[in-house]
């Protein structure tokens, strides 16, 4: 049975290493900075999906499924999951950066945008800036109750 929770500290290693198998960028992560949410069964972190916000913005980012857990609707429960909290946070527009999964995005409501009409806030971020490459599709989602 798969679990959905925020992330705690004693998680971060586990989060890292699924992030690395799913070569995702590491260096900035930090779960008292970001927000995460983990899927775990049996206490091991089987997804994760992390929300950078800033004020109504967000960044979806640091989005991953262990291959063996693939298929069973976890990433569209991470995905619901992160709405929600941003959701109560006050956010109501979230953006991401992705190489890979443009279709998957797309199939949970995102659209591609152009990079250059992204929030200042947004484009300032490490994610934008440093950690995706320029090619990396970037997406945008209005979110609501």
């Amino acid at each position: 049975m798969i679990s959905y929770s925020l992330a705690i500290n004693e998680d971060r290693k586990e989060i890292s290493n699924l992030l690395t198998l799913a070569t995702l960028p590491t260096d900035d992560i930090k779960i008292n900075r970001h927000h995460f949410i983990v899927a775990k069964t049996e206490n091991i972190v089987v997804g994760c999906i992390g929300l950078e916000g800033y004020s109504n913005i967000g960044i979806l980012r640091s989005f991953a499924v262990d291959e063996r857990y693939r298929n069973q609707k976890i990433g569209k429960n991470l995905i619901s999951q992160l709405t929600n909290y941003a959701l109560q946070k006050g956010i109501t527009k979230l953006y991401l950066l992705t190489t890979t999964a443009s279709k998957y995005f797309s199939r949970e409501g995102f659209e591609v945008i152009d990079r250059n009409i992204v929030p200042e806030l947004i484009q300032k971020t490490s994610e934008f800036k440093y950690l995706c490459p320029s090619e990396a599709i970037c997406m945008y989602k209005t979110i609501a109750l």
